[in-house]
């Protein structure tokens, strides 16, 4: 219920801006190459998620976008990667990110001194983003820092920064479906619920991060030069983790 509405909110609001600005399908990309500037934009879709969640915004950018700034080529695309992997975490989808940007770059011969990256993420891929963030700005090959200096946006939506309760019910489920032996078609892998629970790894690193005065380089950069926005809020609806941890308790698992 709680991603069909923020599958719901996603249209409408994409909804509304196409409305505005709206041109034929067939048109929707045509003239990405007009220009010598180039913004670069990737949408980043959350855990259990795909491309499809963002619905039309990859359009609405495009067009809201061109309408204001006709003098830059805007190259939209999803970054796409398996949820369901119970191998990886989000530091290798991140690596996977990294890959897929130097590919689109190469193929649209390189980046230039006034070209522009932008990140717009969802839940997990906010986490995804992060980690390309401050690996790169660490100087890290793995993760392509040869381009962070062109980041113009990074926005993240309701990504679990600090833990996600979201993260126990996947849990919960898929210890559930272990421990009666069925085989439920659950759209998380193991590792990446670990990662996105309150304690976990990349949650310790992101809390140590702030407070680590070797990374105050990295936010001052990020300061100076990088649009942040994060929107969040609270799922209330989610209160029941409390309902699934003590089942657990009283079943002895």
């Amino acid at each position: 219920m709680i991603k069909r509405k923020n599958f719901c909110f996603v249209q409408i609001v994409t909804m509304l801006l196409i409305s505005a600005f709206r041109i034929m399908p067939d048109r929707a990309f045509a003239a990405e190459e007009k220009n010598e500037k180039r913004h670069f934009i990737f949408l980043v879709h959350g855990i259990g998620g795909n491309k499809t969640h963002f619905g039309f915004m990859k359009e609405a950018l495009w067009n809201v976008l061109n309408d204001e700034d006709d003098a830059t080529s805007y190259i939209i695309r999803d970054f796409e990667y398996d949820t369901e992997n119970d191998e990886k975490k989000p530091f290798d989808f991140a690596k996977d990110f990294s890959r897929e940007l130097e590919s689109l770059l190469d193929r649209n011969k390189g980046i230039n001194e006034n070209d522009k990256i932008s990140l717009i993420m969802h839940s997990q891929g906010g986490l995804i983003g992060s980690i390309w963030l401050f690996q790169s700005l660490n100087d890290n090959f793995d993760f392509s820092p040869q381009y962070v200096r062109h980041l113009d946006s990074f926005v993240t939506l309701a990504t679990p920064f600090w833990g996600a309760k979201m993260a126990l019910l996947g849990s919960a489920v898929s210890q559930l479906a272990s421990y009666l032996h069925v085989n439920f078609d659950i759209p998380f892998g193991d590792r990446q619920l670990e990662e996105m629970s309150f304690g976990s790894d990349t949650i310790f690193e992101f809390r140590e991060a702030l407070l680590d005065d070797k990374q105050s380089k990295n936010f001052k950069f990020i300061k100076n030069n990088v649009r942040m926005l994060n929107i969040a809020a609270i799922a209330k609806a989610l209160d029941l983790m409390a309902l699934s941890q003590n089942l657990w308790v009283k079943i002895g698992y």
